[in-house]
């Protein structure tokens, strides 16, 4: 679950999300190198793999570097454009399932980035970190630093560390 919110008494919530569908929703994208074709839809048990299993949660979107062993240096989900230009306050929360783990020497990192010039550069807002807890954790990032822009881009980062590592949901 994902949602964008403003305002600490009262709240207007900017997009939600629960990933409850079959496709991509609608202006989401992403960006990817793997061959598995990046952030893909389903449930725990059709997206987990032998070394990563992934707690259920309903229908999710989830990235797994286990399963295809393939390039995920630069897996991107990406949100659609997001208006903070008159936000004084924006935060975003999200469920997330992450164990951060290492192997083989390369240790695999989730962030979540912005960008401002339409995903041609990205900026690191907070780098998530594992739980190992086979649990969803509920994140909550302040956005605040992001008021005043008009056209926001939100991504979420799976970076693998050239490694076969595990993944992010």
């Amino acid at each position: 679950t994902l949602l964008f919110s403003l305002g600490i008494s009262s709240q207007t919530i900017l997009l939600s999300e629960d990933f409850e569908t079959s496709e991509l929703p609608e202006n989401w994208s992403q960006q990817t190198n793997a061959s598995d074709g990046g952030w893909l839809l389903g449930v725990s048990t059709s997206l987990e793999s032998e070394y990563w299993s992934i707690a259920p949660h309903g229908n999710i979107i989830a990235t797994n570097d286990d399963a295809c062993d393939c390039d995920k240096t630069m897996d991107y989900l990406i949100t659609p454009s997001q208006d903070f230009s008159s936000s004084s306050l924006v935060v975003l929360q999200f469920a997330n399932y992450f164990d951060g783990g290492t192997l083989f020497g390369g240790t695999e990192v989730a962030t979540v980035e912005y960008s401002l010039d339409n995903g041609t550069t990205w900026t690191v807002l907070e780098e998530i970190v594992g739980t190992e807890d086979d649990a969803w954790d509920m994140q909550s990032i302040d956005l605040s630093s992001l008021t005043g822009n008009a056209d926001v881009l939100i991504g979420f980062h799976y970076y693998d560390d050239d490694n076969w590592l595990f993944g992010w949901g």
